[in-house]
């Protein structure tokens, strides 16, 4: 057993924590605001809160006390991953800067994609982190991968990365070498994975608001 190997009594342990109300999963919603006005949103449904209140009938923080009360939501439940929700969050790109990481992570990204494809038993054959594409609020932060693995495997693997808590996008996809290895089919898969950041230098709301007013969406 490898020093990182997780033993029975820490399994136990953390089951433990689990069943008696630790929750290692946390969605903050951070704003109700969002440019858009997507038809059948689910965030303005009434029961997407529990049914007690809906968003209409929350305020926003921002600023430092958006952040501060963040932080404490963090520290009071040390949760293993946290998803920030909204409305739609880079509204609040300026406290994003203060809360995500504004330097590029391709350790954790590359940790993030090899562990889905070691719980789907796919093979990381490959990868090579590619230059960042910076957005308005976000930069795009790319990296080429290559895998083989059994047709099912792959398809597991693809669907993994969609339930991961850290965003991330597959595109470019091209499947190639089939072949049949004890009765079934395995396959090389090249692609383009995406993660993202937060940008330090993100414009004023000025221009964001005037395009909304312009109707933009």
């Amino acid at each position: 057993m490898s020093a990182n190997s997780v033993g029975a009594r820490q399994l136990a342990q953390a089951w433990g924590r689990i069943l008696s109300g630790y929750r290692p999963n946390l969605s903050i919603e951070i704003t109700k605001e969002c440019p858009l006005r997507c038809p059948g949103c689910y965030a303005y449904g009434d029961e997407h809160l529990g049914g007690d209140v809906t968003l209409r009938g929350l305020s926003d923080y921002k600023g430092d006390e958006l952040v501060s009360r963040f932080m404490a939501m963090i520290d009071r439940y040390r949760p293993l991953h946290v998803s920030i929700v909204g409305g739609e969050p880079l509204v609040r790109y300026r406290e994003l800067n203060k809360i995500l990481p504004s330097t590029t992570e391709y350790p954790a990204f590359l940790s993030a994609v090899q562990s889905v494809a070691n719980a789907t038993g796919v093979d990381l054959i490959a990868w090579s982190p590619q230059p960042e594409v910076k957005e308005q609020y976000y930069a795009r932060v790319p990296m080429t991968i290559e895998l083989e693995g059994r047709f099912h495997q792959i398809a597991k693997f693809f669907y993994g990365i969609g339930q991961s808590d850290r965003i991330m996008n597959m595109e470019n996809i091209t499947l190639s070498k089939p072949r049949v290895v004890d009765q079934d089919v395995h396959l090389s898969v090249q692609g383009l994975a995406t993660a993202f950041r937060a940008v330090e230098d993100a414009p004023s709301t000025t221009a964001g608001q005037d395009r909304r007013a312009g109707g933009g969406g």
